[in-house]
């Protein structure tokens, strides 16, 4: 019995000691500053179009995804073969995604002026982006290649307009990559 009340007065010791080495004051706050953020927070209307851009970059991920395979496939007749199928499918399950996203991205969201043309900006090149889809679905699988060639440009146009989009919300700019979209 004795030897329980020894172990329980020393683990009691060990416990004890880290909790009252604890500082329990509050962290102070940091002063108000006077800078206020320049963009105010979304609206809910811009909400909803953020979440229809995320929809659309989901689409637009699975066709950069179709055009990376094609460009890794190289001069391989099967592998470029089974790559031009792969983006083939992408094609057509990426304008779903586009589509369902351009569905929520109303016009209306940011007030007149730059920020609504930014805005517009962004859906006039997904649905460009998701026009060519329905040719890339058609003929990627016999000729990758062309299919690449013919999305390429519009993807570089819509990243300019992610890139314009994201700057006037007040988000850093994405990184670029040294490859191709």
């Amino acid at each position: 019995m004795r030897r329980l009340v020894v172990l329980l007065s020393v683990t009691g010791s060990l416990v004890a000691a880290p909790l009252a080495a604890q500082d329990t004051t509050p962290t102070p706050k940091p002063p108000d500053s006077t800078h206020h953020d320049s963009v105010p927070p979304p609206t809910a209307d811009q909400l909803k179009w953020m979440e229809g851009l995320r929809t659309a970059a989901r689409g637009i991920g699975q066709l950069k995804s179709g055009i990376e395979t094609v460009q890794r496939a190289g001069t391989s007749t099967t592998q470029l073969k089974r790559a031009g199928k792969l983006l083939a499918g992408f094609c057509g399950t990426g304008r779903g995604f586009m589509h369902t996203g351009v569905a929520r991205m109303s016009s209306t969201a940011y007030p007149p002026g730059d920020n609504r043309k930014i805005a517009k900006q962004v859906v006039i090149q997904i649905d460009s982006v998701a026009k060519e889809t329905t040719n890339c679905e058609q003929t990627a699988a016999k000729d990758p290649k062309t299919s690449v060639q013919h999305l390429t440009p519009l993807l570089v146009s819509y990243e300019a307009s992610i890139a314009a989009w994201r700057a006037m919300v007040g988000l850093p700019a994405i990184p670029t990559r040294n490859t191709k979209p």
